[in-house]
């Protein structure tokens, strides 16, 4: 899960970032599993995942899907620029670290 604080990439089921200690956007499910706001199944058990509208009216659920939905056109661009930002920038990462372990064998 990429951190929406500092973009750190920390491994799938963090429930915080290891660099700067930000709360990460997920669904804990019942079984201790942390999910990605995207997932439709638990990573850990496999289950359904299924998130509550209101505690008010627990028959109505909705996926992480329609829950994405509720978006605005706006909202999903700035989402998806940011996430091309975060993939550009990890990808000058990979690269520079490759360079450097080509460095090495020289």
């Amino acid at each position: 899960m990429i951190c929406t604080q500092c973009n750190t990439d920390n491994i799938r089921g963090a429930s915080t970032c290891i660099y700067c200690n930000a709360k990460l956007p997920g669904i804990r499910h019942s079984c201790g599993f942390m999910n990605t706001i995207t997932d439709q199944f638990c990573g850990g058990c496999g289950e359904h995942l299924v998130i509550q509208k209101s505690a008010l009216r627990p028959a109505a659920v909705e996926t992480s899907f329609q829950i994405a939905s509720s978006f605005t056109d706006q909202q999903l661009v700035l989402l998806l620029e940011m996430q091309k930002q975060i993939v550009g920038e990890k990808r000058k990462q990979i690269v520079s670290k490759q360079e450097d372990i080509d460095k090495l064998f020289e």
